[in-house]
């Protein structure tokens, strides 16, 4: 019994170990200069209300990655203008339009994975099968996706499209929040731009 129990608590490790990987992807369109990039502003438009109270009520967790992604671009030499207007506004004031708009989107999604352990063996005797102390155990985790949208303000249509997975801690620290979020971030925008040179 006791070596079950290492075996339950190795796994749990493992699980919490794995939970920094962020799984990514992207898209983008190539007919896209991405070298006349050089300015971009927030879409007026934000995260929009998804009916859970961890997104839509959490100012700090977007904080955090607006933070995140404006660290990343200026690491990358683009530079935000203000003000963040719509596009009529930058042109009614004859205040230069950024090159591209930034915007995101957060979904959480709680989960549950399912582990069998231990085995079963044929008895030598011929007397049918010995059970080997086999169990089920179930991890519940918290799975969030974070999407990065890049669009070009005169058409509003997408060039860039950046997504990020992971599992998180809700518990975690703030400390270790704004750990996490960075890291997301940094990972998703890691691709972008896709041709800069």
């Amino acid at each position: 019994m006791k070596g079950i129990k290492c075996i339950l608590i190795l796994s749990v490790v493992a699980f919490m170990g794995g939970c920094t990987t962020v799984s990514v992807n992207f898209d983008y369109d190539p007919g896209t200069n991405f070298n006349n990039l050089n300015t971009y502003a927030w879409a007026s438009k934000g995260q929009e209300k998804t009916g859970d109270a961890r997104i839509d009520n959490n100012t700090l967790f977007h904080i955090r990655i607006q933070n995140a992604i404006n660290t990343e671009l200026t690491l990358k030499d683009f530079e935000k203008l203000n003000p963040e207007l719509p596009l009529k506004d930058f042109e009614k004031n004859e205040i230069r339009p950024p090159d591209f708009w930034v915007q995101y989107n957060v979904m959480v999604q709680d989960r549950a994975d399912v582990e069998s352990f231990g085995h079963f063996s044929s008895d030598r005797d011929g007397d049918g099968w010995s059970g080997g102390g086999g169990g089920v155990t179930t991890f519940h985790y918290t799975e969030v996706t974070l999407i990065i949208n890049i669009s070009d303000p005169h058409t509003k249509n997408l060039i860039w499209h950046g997504t990020g997975k992971a599992v998180v801690d809700p518990d975690a620290s703030s400390e270790k929040k704004t750990t996490q979020i960075n890291n997301a971030v940094a990972q998703i925008l890691a691709k972008f731009p896709p041709q800069r040179e």
